[in-house]
């Protein structure tokens, strides 16, 4: 579990003149704006006229004393849509997701726990209560403009996004699959929401600060109050600590209510947890702030939410992600979308579009189309390539076909293949041309899961689409690696330091090539060559040494040893069977020959499945190309 980045920003309230707002007539107000829509004042200091809107109405004059204006408290909550209570002396006025606390006859003024000072408290004036204008329009982010000229003042705010935290029609927004359902948030609109639907975030607009989030979690089992707390804990902040902690039952579920504060950035939140059978659910919401009282705005949100979600209601919205099970995979730069199961993840290490699963895999590649190119000619010496580099016995029931794709028909070459010859796999190759690009699917899965696995291939490949648009004219394409592999072509490696030099083909990789140094590394994709000189010892002793260890190493089998010429000179191949670390069976080549003093060995290691008669062949003839000096 992760917590995203939660409100972070702090809202950069403009600081304003000192205004003057007098008693309006409340219905005038409430007429004149929907909630979340634009406020506009206009209004003269000590003069009774005022513009609400564009409309002419009269006000009471504001009051002005040492610097400070004060405007009528009702003029803020109705023009603003901002709501009301009061707690003796105390005003709480409730704006969005902002919770401002006045008193009468003090300075101090809270804005979401947050104090300000103002140089005047507020005071009451003919039964009417006169609040200092500055700090309450800070708080409702109102931006405000003055003309020195005609000492006219314009406000522009936004009226509250609701009178409450759900929206008033009653709609309510759920996931289908992962099973919840809330009222839909007023003032709040889905910022993120992961590729799943397991997470959605909500962020607010408008000067609401305030975040909303939901967690889904299947099959995690049935969880105490303190296992719901402990995931709740994985989502704190390094400054977060516990305010409150309470637990409660409801309707057979265990739920746990959590309120912490961060400090850093002083924020509260609220979080729920709720334990259904196996499945765990948390709903949390955060608001800047230092109090917790903040939060009292969203308690009908909060407490709206379900663990259930009910298809027979109309008015419930479903976000879910998940069709049929699967869920939709994409990568911007290929121009690619394609539905997959939800078990499924993208390999974020591959340069191209990779995705996997327990029992599947896919691959993406596009390449550049080359004069007398056909999808047939491409389908015939990948076939040809794959028999090359793989031995017989380890593939069977190869067959070509044709597909249909988003745009059009493509080839197919399909077969079984296996490793260990125990766990087997259907591989898909499609081949499909479109302008100057050739494209590459790769799909395999596991041949164990039978007319499933092959009825999800079907399934994903007709859900695949691709901008080919996109390709032509921004993708930077290249060559088909297998166009360029030139089997025959080789180079002379020499070292002087040890007076020999061997013939490697030019299409392995170097890892080490350095033939002056006593060691050198090449490799291809399922073989390597480990190459090393022994100083100041003889055939015998080094052969005698490993063939003994070999032998003695559980690890290995098969172990044996044979005389072969080597360069003109004695030699020695000495060939086990292993275990890879991935699993695979293995086989190890070792050649080993004296010279100088000095004994050279050859170690080349190979997948069983791979050791094909030209693999071992082209091995055999980097032996046979050593020459010493």
């Amino acid at each position: 579990m992760f917590k995203q980045a939660r409100l972070k920003n702090i809202l950069t309230l403009v600081l304003t003149v000192l205004l003057v707002f007098s008693l309006l007539p409340g219905a005038v107000l409430a007429a004149q704006q929907n909630t979340g829509s634009e406020v506009t004042v206009q209004l003269w200091p000590n003069n009774s006229k005022a513009i609400i809107n564009g409309e002419n109405v009269t006000i009471q004059a504001p009051v002005e004393l040492n610097g400070t204006t004060f405007v009528p408290l009702s003029v803020i909550t109705k023009a603003f849509g901002a709501a009301l209570s009061r707690k003796g002396d105390s005003i709480v006025l409730t704006y969005n997701d902002r919770t401002v606390t006045v008193t009468i006859g003090s300075k101090t003024v809270l804005v979401n726990g947050s104090k300000t000072t103002v140089s005047l408290p507020p005071f009451i004036v003919k039964g009417t209560t006169m609040v200092p204008a500055r700090v309450i329009s800070e708080a409702f982010g109102a931006t405000i403009q003055q003309d020195r000229k005609s000492k006219s003042i314009f406000i522009k705010g936004q009226r509250a996004s609701s009178t409450g935290s759900v929206s008033a029609n009653g709609a309510k927004v759920g996931d289908s699959y992962w099973g919840w359902s809330l009222s839909e948030p007023a003032g709040l609109a889905i910022s993120t929401q992961s590729q799943d639907g397991s997470y959605v975030n909500w962020s607010g607009s408008n000067g609401n600060t305030s975040e909303l989030m939901v967690y889904s979690y299947k099959d995690v089992g049935s969880l105490t109050n303190d296992d719901i707390f402990d995931y709740m804990q994985e989502l704190f902040e390094d400054d977060e600590t516990t305010l409150e902690r309470r637990s409660a039952n409801r309707d057979g579920m265990r739920v746990e209510i959590a309120i912490t504060r961060t400090t850093d950035d002083p924020t509260v939140y609220e979080y729920r947890g709720f334990s259904k059978g196996n499945d765990y659910y948390l709903i949390l919401l955060g608001v800047k702030g230092k109090d917790k009282s903040g939060l009292s705005f969203y308690q009908p949100l909060l407490s709206s939410f379900q663990p259930s979600f009910d298809r027979s209601n109309g008015k419930l919205k479903d976000i879910t992600k998940v069709k049929d099970g699967t869920i939709e995979f994409g990568d911007d730069y290929y121009g690619l979308t394609m539905r997959l199961p939800l078990d499924w993840v993208r390999d974020e290490e591959s340069y191209s579009p990779q995705f996997y699963s327990d029992n599947g895999f896919f691959n993406m590649e596009i390449y550049t189309l080359q004069n007398g190119d056909t999808a047939e000619k491409w389908r015939e010496q990948r076939q040809k390539l794959f028999r090359q580099n793989f031995a017989q016995g380890y593939y069977k029931n190869e067959n070509k076909s044709e597909i249909d794709l988003w745009a059009g028909k493509a080839l197919v070459y399909s077969f079984d293949f296996s490793y260990d010859l125990e766990t087997w796999y259907r591989a898909n190759e499609i081949y499909w041309i479109k302008g100057n690009n050739k494209y590459f699917f790769t799909y395999n899965y596991d041949v164990k899961t039978g007319a499933q696995g092959e009825a999800l291939f079907r399934k994903t490949m007709a859900s695949l689409k691709v901008d080919t648009a996109l390709i032509e004219n921004e993708f930077e394409a290249y060559d088909d690696y297998t166009d360029q592999i030139d089997y025959d072509a080789k180079t002379t490696k020499t070292s002087s330091a040890f007076r020999y030099s061997l013939e490697l083909p030019t299409y392995w990789t170097a890892e080490e090539d350095d033939f002056e140094s006593e060691q050198f590394y090449y490799s291809y994709d399922y073989f390597s060559l480990y190459g090393s000189v022994e100083r100041k010892t003889t055939l015998k002793e080094a052969s005698d040494a490993y063939y003994e260890a070999s032998k003695n190493d559980a690890e290995y089998k098969n172990v044996t040893r044979t005389a072969v010429p080597i360069g003109g000179k004695d030699g020695v191949r000495i060939m086990l069977q292993f275990t890879s670390g991935s699993g695979l069976p293995t086989t190890e080549y070792t050649y080993l020959t004296e010279h100088n003093g000095n004994v050279l060995q050859l170690m080349f290691t190979i997948y069983d499945a791979n050791a094909t008669p030209e693999t071992l062949k082209r091995l055999e003839a980097v032996v046979q190309s050593i020459k010493f000096q």
